[in-house]
């Protein structure tokens, strides 16, 4: 794998020649494959990849909801535990819980993406957007963990897109409801 990745690089770096690209423009890069199940896709306007295309065959909730791309940054749940982890206290009607996992952008820069809008795709058919300056500007959080367990699938997981407001301040049930829950797909715009 390692001398595939060699290959990627000489060529990215021929592709950027051939077109004229600065050579201080960030360059693609494959990644390692996650050593477990995935739990998040990041596409479109990416540098970094350690997956190939969608294929129906494997990607079945992809097929689903028609999403589509040539390669894509796959996490699985150590990777996204890997990255800075925040914390959001919430109070929900089974009581008090303390949320946590890593900021969305820097899920993104993981991804190599490029500043802009990105959608957001649930298990459970939600279908949200956030423009360049919300992910930039706002503390969303893609929580992993939810009082001490997983955030599972029939529930808000595998992720959990919250926002986390300036401290001391308890987010608004307004707030709340931009929150997207059962998030598996990012496509940055």
């Amino acid at each position: 794998q390692e001398g595939m990745v060699n290959r990627m690089r000489v060529l990215t770096i021929v592709a950027a020649a051939a077109l004229g690209i600065a050579a201080t423009a960030v360059l693609a890069e494959e990644k390692a494959l996650p050593k477990g199940e995935a739990l998040l896709t990041v596409a479109g306007k990416t540098a970094h990849w350690n997956r190939g295309a969608m294929t129906p065959e494997r990607d079945a909730s992809m097929k689903q909801r028609d999403i589509r791309f040539e390669r894509a940054m796959a996490f699985d749940k150590d990777m996204l535990a890997g990255l800075p982890q925040h914390e959001l206290r919430l109070l929900t009607p089974a009581g008090e819980g303390i949320y946590s996992g890593p900021l969305l952008a820097d899920v993104l820069k993981a991804s190599g993406a490029e500043a802009g809008k990105v959608r957001l795709i649930g298990l459970d058919g939600t279908d949200t957007e956030l423009k360049a300056d919300e992910v930039g500007k706002q503390n969303w959080i893609l929580a992993l963990v939810g009082s001490g367990k997983a955030v599972g699938g029939g529930t808000f997981g595998p992720l959990w897109l919250m926002h986390k407001p300036a401290t001391g301040e308890t987010p608004s049930r307004e707030e709340m409801e931009h929150w997207a829950s059962s998030v598996f797909y990012i496509e940055v715009l």
